[in-house]
């Protein structure tokens, strides 16, 4: 089975709440975060191990449609 991937938008509370879900499930990962804080992305990113950040969803969007 193919993997879903999953890009998260916004990167506050809610969002842990997210990624460790997605975590639990063997078919599904995290694969970009946006937010518009870069920092926070980033910051986000680094802390669970998501492979890329950016600092708005249509940059997500164009930049993850093809990977």
């Amino acid at each position: 089975m193919k993997k879903v991937r999953i890009g998260l938008v916004g990167c506050g509370e809610v969002a842990y709440g997210h990624v460790n879900a997605v975590k639990k499930i063997k078919e599904a990962s995290v694969k970009a975060v946006a937010d518009i804080d870069m920092e926070k992305a980033k910051n986000f990113a680094i802390k669970f191990g998501v492979e890329r950040y950016y600092s708005s969803l249509s940059d997500m969007l164009v930049n993850e449609e093809n990977k």
